[in-house]
């Protein structure tokens, strides 16, 4: 593969991908921006007609993605800090399905073949990565919902878990 990607061009099948990829990526960001962040830092998952979060209910604790859709939300309203404070992982993947984006974008309708230098995050080691940054936002959550995080308004009674509504 040359080093300057800029030079190498996408098929007609690569370019097709990618419009698809980048259509299916706007709609999750349109949907985002649609939802209103809830102010507790969990919950807007709700305004979709889904079911409180059941790991609350059950263990009186957030799960591993609470906070995803309040903090996507937050972020495609380009409220990028309280998207971090929300859950950080959620505003990396916000940030990331914006990228993904624009460069789906830019190779459906160029043939550019830009896309295809970041399949690197897909190897192993990459997604092993991302489970550990999932991970590490998993307990700064726990840490903010369990009240041990002074300044950050969160609480377990504010998602619909067993001490709240």
């Amino acid at each position: 593969m040359p080093a300057d990607v800029s030079q190498q061009r996408s098929s007609q099948k690569q370019r097709v991908l990618c419009a698809m990829f980048a259509f299916m990526l706007l709609a999750w960001l349109t949907l985002a921006s649609a939802l209103t962040p809830a102010s507790g830092g969990m919950g807007t998952h709700r305004q979709l007609g889904l079911p409180p979060c059941g790991w609350i209910i059950a263990f009186n604790k957030p799960c591993p993605t609470c906070g995803m859709t309040t903090a996507f939300s937050h972020a495609s309203h380009g409220q990028l800090l309280a998207a971090a404070r929300v859950q950080p992982f959620a505003l990396l993947l916000a940030l990331g399905v914006s990228a993904g984006f624009w460069g789906c974008l830019y190779t459906a309708v160029s043939g550019s073949a830009v896309m295809g230098s970041y399949a690197f995050l897909l190897r192993p080691r990459w997604i092993w990565v991302m489970l550990g940054l999932l991970a590490i936002s998993w307990g700064y959550k726990l840490v903010v919902a369990l009240g041990a995080a002074p300044g950050v308004p969160v609480g377990i009674s504010s998602f619909g878990g067993p001490s709240g509504g």
